[in-house]
């Protein structure tokens, strides 16, 4: 029963378009070359694994938002490049040499910065793009033993490229369309109050239960998924922490059906980049797929949300194994760990605290 209405809840999802807001084809085109030509340049200089590493750093660029004005855009992306550079080091750091230490290191350091996301709206944002990279780049790996601060760099690169090639376009947009920018955000900014304010009041809130909630959750459901991976000891173990990671949210008040959509969607999106990585197919097909992947998010993400979160996994999928050719053993593997880290989620990261939610409510009524 439960299946069956999540079936229904996620595909009704699928079928939601808005076709409210116009989606610029000169922002298609500049994601799209934001994703391939990173691919192009490392397979021109014989180092194509270098492309996809920076390519990934890319993907987590989003479209820039016509709501916005222009700094707080680069301000957004500017986040997005530090954070990339410091949690994909410290993952890759962690990835290469995976051990107990390494796992314990893992849960201590991403529930430490969950709680400290609890400051305000801009910390929480961040806390989860940290969780996400760390993860990540745990399962970044090379043919050679290179530093992880340069595979960090490699990535931020890419972001960096990203942005700049994503606001290229979208200023000349505006130029050449004679519009401006908007000068006040329309997005939910953090409150009027100032970081010491907002900080001592996180320092008053941590005697609440409440404030260690999605912390607890985080590190839980992390913990978990360490002791299979070492247990298992299979480095493909890694992507039951990186679906956790995709699935779990720090607000549970939408409900099951919003955790249910990016369980189902992450598990389609791994199998849809399983399909098209089980065939032997060229560098060229690879850098048009990611191409056209990379170009349709600025499309789906006005459009269709449920869609653009779903078509972010298989792209993540292929940068991950570096557009190789995979097996259908490999495929086995990671829908079996997507599907158990979905689970974990779902069961030990919501349905357990069902209960502590309910009194919550109950409270506040």
């Amino acid at each position: 029963m439960i299946k069956i209405v999540t079936d229904v809840i996620f595909f009704d999802y699928l079928l939601q378009w808005d076709n409210s807001t116009p989606v610029p084809k000169m922002q298609i085109f500049s994601t799209a070359l934001g994703m391939a030509l990173p691919i192009i340049f490392g397979a021109l200089i014989g180092h194509v694994e270098i492309g996809f590493i920076v390519a990934l750093g890319g993907l987590f660029i989003p479209p820039p938002n016509d709501n916005d004005p222009l700094k707080v855009e680069v301000l957004n992306y500017v986040q997005v490049i530090f954070i990339g550079f410091i949690a994909i080091s410290l993952g890759a750091s962690t990835g290469h040499n995976h051990s107990l230490l390494a796992s314990i290191f893992l849960v201590l350091i991403n529930g430490f910065v969950s709680l400290v996301g609890g400051i305000n709206r801009t910390l929480a944002v961040n806390s989860v793009r940290f969780t996400i990279f760390f993860i990540i780049g745990t399962g970044i790996s090379l043919p050679t033993q290179v530093n992880p601060f340069i595979i960090g760099l490699l990535f931020s690169l890419g972001s960096i490229w990203a942005a700049f090639i994503s606001l290229f376009f979208s200023i000349s947009y505006l130029f050449f369309m004679k519009q401006k920018k908007s000068s006040q955000s329309l997005s939910n900014n953090d409150s009027n109050a100032d970081f010491p304010t907002q900080f001592r009041y996180w320092l008053f809130r941590l005697k609440k239960f409440q404030t260690w909630f999605y912390t607890i959750r985080l590190v839980l459901c992390l913990s978990i998924a360490q002791v299979i991976q070492l247990l298992s000891e299979n480095p493909h173990a890694y992507w039951i922490s990186l679906t956790i990671v995709l699935v779990l949210q720090r607000n549970t008040s939408s409900g099951p059906s919003r955790i249910y959509q990016r369980a189902v969607g992450t598990f389609f999106g791994v199998l849809i980049g399983g399909i098209v990585l089980i065939f032997p197919l060229s560098i060229l097909w690879i850098i048009v797929i990611v191409a056209l992947i990379g170009g349709v998010r600025s499309y789906l993400k006005v459009r269709n949300y449920a869609v653009y979160s779903m078509v972010m996994t298989p792209l993540l999928f292929i940068l991950l194994s570096r557009g190789k050719q995979i097996s259908f053993d490999l495929i086995i593997d990671r829908l079996m760990y997507t599907f158990v880290g979905c689970i974990i989620a779902l069961i030990f990261g919501y349905f357990i605290w069902t209960g502590v939610e309910k009194t919550k409510m109950s409270k506040k009524i």
